[in-house]
């Protein structure tokens, strides 16, 4: 979202940026992909067998919290 200017250096500290060999946009689309094909499916099977409970994690951490604790005590 927000790249250095020098690819090769940090904007901040100045060290040198390294890519890793697993980090290819063609090896990250493999892993969405067997995700979105072989985990994802998972929800569904859960959320019918009444073993996953949907937490909205967006907002104030007491809300979120207040809602897990709820959620547990069921």
């Amino acid at each position: 979202m927000n790249p250095p200017k020098d690819l090769n250096n940090c904007d901040i500290c100045g060290g040198n940026i390294i890519r890793r060999a697993d980090d290819t946009d063609e090896l990250i689309q493999n892993r969405l992909d067997l995700f979105h094909n072989e985990t994802e499916p998972l929800t569904d099977f859960y959320l019918k067998s009444n073993l996953l409970t949907i937490v909205n994690a967006v907002g104030d951490i007491h809300e979120i919290f207040a809602d897990i604790k709820e959620k547990l005590e069921v």
